[in-house]
């Protein structure tokens, strides 16, 4: 187990997709002590894949997905710095020393990750990485579940949607007195006073970079069309997402997270009425489809990756495709190629 001192520790940022994440990475990003990547999915990958399997082997897979082809780091000089004879170990410290090159490559001396799947490893983040500064950014849970509804790695149902939000806090809790929460709400308020919690959290000074991030360079992360609005300059979110929910709804949200909402401090909604027992029934009942769809497709795109074991280019579209409807949605979209990668 490494003992890295504060200012050295790593830096992660997590919580549920849709919530921020990527806007709070460029502006980290801007600070010229920092440089986060984005989605590696070091641990998403190979858990799914399998860590009782080979090392020699996982490491090779984790070089031929596509979120170590979109951190632009070499594969071969990276094998180079470990030894012959791999153990797991060994793996995990080729992810350390990825992200650690992607941070010199910025000139950057902190290192570390932006991913909200990393909710899920973070007893295995802490145990690596006892002194680790991680940011949990979390999003009212009503405008979060709308927003992933329509995103094509997330899911058209907002039972399924809503109950991702619940199980990543649900993971988050254990660990709520050693990471600093951040709600998205507040960042768009007063971007100044949030950035400066997070830097002292994480051992930097500020700088005021960090609140303009979108004069910086340009971000060398992930180009998924999705993404890119966090490059751009801070604005506030349109509040009408908020009022799209029906009465229904919205009290479902509100109890399935309701640990988080009042953790966090989100008030419940004020209604004119409140819904009856046969509206909730039928907000599920309408959902259903969505949601067994939703499953049936997750089973298919876990087997194919698993036992397929598909290159970048198609990884990448397996795992966009949870939600076609998504794409209907956004006609303009498209899926960047990832970049090639020379395997050692």
């Amino acid at each position: 187990m490494q003992r890295e001192v504060a200012d050295e520790a790593p830096i992660f940022v997590v919580g549920t997709g849709r919530s921020g994440t990527s806007l709070l990475r460029a502006m980290l990003n801007a600070h010229p002590d920092l440089y986060l990547a984005q989605e590696a999915n070091f641990h998403a990958w190979l858990g799914l894949l399998g860590w009782e399997r080979e090392p020699e082997w996982l490491l090779r897979e984790w070089f031929r997905s596509f979120g170590f082809a979109w951190l632009r780091v070499d594969a071969v000089a990276l094998r180079a710095e470990l030894p012959a004879t791999l153990t797991h170990a060994d793996v995990h410290r080729a992810y350390e020393r990825a992200l650690q090159l992607k941070a010199e490559q910025h000139g950057a001396r902190r290192w570390g990750e932006k991913n909200p799947l990393l909710t899920m490893n973070l007893g295995d983040l802490f145990e690596r990485y006892p002194n680790a500064r991680v940011v949990y950014m979390v999003r009212d849970p009503r405008t979060n579940a709308l927003s992933q509804a329509s995103m094509p790695w997330s899911t058209s149902s907002l039972w399924a949607a809503t109950q991702m939000i619940r199980d990543q806090y649900d993971k988050a809790r254990p660990f709520a007195d050693r990471m600093l929460f951040v709600r998205l709400e507040d960042l768009l308020a007063d971007p100044e006073a949030q950035m400066r919690r997070v830097l002292d959290y994480c051992g930097l000074p500020f700088d005021a970079a960090v609140l303009d991030h979108a004069s910086g360079p340009p971000d060398d992360g992930i180009p998924f069309p999705w993404l890119l609005p966090a490059a751009e300059a801070r604005k506030e979110r349109p509040t009408r997402k908020a009022q799209a929910l029906s009465p229904a709804w919205t009290r479902l949200v509100e109890e399935r997270c309701g640990a988080l909402m009042d953790d966090l401090g989100y008030a419940r909604a004020e209604l004119p009425a409140e819904p009856v027992f046969g509206a909730r029934f039928f907000a599920i009942f309408f959902d259903f489809p969505a949601l067994n769809l939703y499953l049936l497709r997750l089973i298919a795109v876990t087997a194919k990756v698993r036992w397929g074991l598909p290159d970048a280019a198609e990884a990448q579209r397996l795992s966009c495709s949870t939600n076609p409807a998504a794409w209907k949605l956004h006609p303009d979209w498209t899926l960047p190629e990832p970049p090639p990668v020379q395997l050692p």
